[in-house]
């Protein structure tokens, strides 16, 4: 396969399609490590299968501990190295193996290239090479250290040493096929999760909405929601639950599916609706866990969002006229940790032009590599120089303003980003608000049709049956 076969996805990452003997997944960002799966595996001894299998484990270990900016583990097939999994960005790939291919040829010291700025050691069995690890500069800047070295090539070396061993390569198979299952079951949590959310935007007349989750790992903590509530107006959550990995995915879940029922209670006033979820989350809970939630209620017709924000981070209201910003915090504390808690509810009015910006923890605390977190006033200063921008755009150039900020490092947490814009009057708000005039009992009607107030049991039973 050539270089330029591998593909960029829209975070940055390159991601390799599969292989013959093996395929691994990359994900976005710096981590986590690339996966190993299983394909085809009855056509493969031992030695082949486990071997990419062992030099990918290690590589990814290797980038982590080197602060490199890239990495590339390659096989050697017959003189030509391979990719066998790729961390980071390497600016030039074709060049950068072609080099390693050198350096087994001649047999010479592993060192610093001159082409790609490469570190590249070989990687032996049976005195033979079956490969390398290419480093790229470290994230710093710099030269590697000694030690740094030393460790580097005490891992390639390893690598040898445990592809000669058969009764290691037994090992490794059956953890490989363990492997497997687990990559197959976090696979359908990622399809499961990718369902629940809902698509990036939301149609409304009168409001611009957008939002965008990147988990920091497989999947995550963190979702966001549009509910169409009737009479034209929109319910509106993000939400961030404790912990991170498939443990916080499947709370985030039930949250989810349990705000979607209760929102349907068009009787119900927000603060209740938030109490409730606190109960329903604290019964089934355990004590550790938690979860944050900012839900709205906005009307675009009569320009008004009613909110409650339980322990969420607040979010920024941006007047387009004065270029102010209100933080939104009325409320109460995080949901599931306290059995009973009130909350109360925070109105504001909205004007042509007015910007929300809605977002999680993961992204204010982005941290560079000095430790420096991005903050809130960042967040502020990069939503404030795309105001006039359209939703969607203000939310790519939040999440882009983060992972620059990073400077490419994994994330430690999810970032979630969602914004609502309210439009200016249109000939479509204007035919709304005739057709008002004319019906004026047509808000009634609709609340009408919603259900009637719910009970805790029967709002479980309702997300149970959303699930399934």
């Amino acid at each position: 396969m050539k270089a330029e076969q591998y593909i960029i996805n829209p975070q940055g990452m390159i991601a390799k399609p599969s292989f013959s003997e093996v395929g691994f997944s990359a994900s976005a960002g710096r981590g986590p490590r690339i996966t190993p799966s299983l394909i085809d595996v009855g056509r493969h001894n031992g030695d082949g299968r486990e071997g990419l299998a062992i030099l990918s484990t290690i590589a990814a270990d290797i980038f982590e501990l080197a602060d490199a900016k890239w990495l590339v583990a390659a096989k050697n097939a017959a003189g030509r190295m391979t990719p066998v999994c790729i961390f980071g960005r390497p600016p030039a790939l074709s060049e950068t193996l072609e080099q390693a291919e050198g350096v087994v040829r001649g047999g010479g010291e592993p060192g610093m290239g001159s082409a790609a700025d490469a570190l590249i050691r070989p990687v032996t069995a049976r005195g033979a090479a079956i490969g390398a690890i290419i480093l790229g500069p470290k994230r710093g800047g710099g030269e590697y250290s000694s030690e740094a070295r030393e460790l580097i090539a005490l891992a390639s070396d390893h690598i040898g040493h445990f592809l000669e061993s058969p009764m290691f390569a037994s090992l490794v198979s059956g953890r490989l096929r363990a492997m497997e299952r687990t990559r197959s079951e976090i696979a359908a949590a990622q399809h499961i999760q990718s369902r629940l959310l809902p698509s990036h935007h939301a149609r409304i007349e009168g409001l611009e909405c957008h939002g965008q989750s990147w988990p920091a790992g497989e999947v995550g903590g963190d979702f966001f929601d549009f509910i169409p509530l009737g009479a034209g107006e929109l319910g509106v959550a993000i939400g961030d639950v404790a912990g991170k990995g498939i443990p916080a995915a499947i709370v985030m879940a039930g949250l989810q599916m349990s705000l979607r029922a209760l929102a349907r209670d068009c009787r119900g006033a927000v603060p209740r609706q938030m109490a409730q979820l606190n109960a329903l989350l604290f019964d089934v809970l355990p004590p550790e866990s938690y979860a944050t939630l900012y839900y709205a209620s906005v009307d675009p017709l009569m320009r008004r969002l009613t909110y409650v924000n339980a322990g969420h981070e607040p979010p920024l209201l941006i007047r387009k006229t004065t270029r102010t910003i209100e933080r939104l915090d009325a409320g109460g504390p995080v949901l599931g940790l306290l059995g009973c808690a009130g909350y109360r509810s925070g109105t504001v009015a909205l004007d042509p032009g007015d910007v929300l910006i809605c977002f999680t923890d993961g992204v204010a605390e982005t941290c560079d590599a000095g430790g420096t977190e991005m903050t809130v006033a960042g967040i502020a200063r990069v939503a404030l120089e795309h105001l006039n921008q359209p939703a969607h755009e203000i939310v790519d150039a939040i999440l882009k303003a983060s992972e620059d900020f990073s400077q490419g490092r994994a994330a430690r947490d999810d970032r979630t980003v969602v914004v609502l814009r309210i439009a200016d009057p249109s000939a479509g708000a204007t035919r709304t608000a005739r057709r008002m005039a004319v019906e004026p009992d047509l808000q009634k009607r609709a609340a009408a049709a919603c259900r009637p107030e719910l009970s805790a049991a029967a709002v479980v039973r309702g997300s149970l049956e959303m699930i399934s």
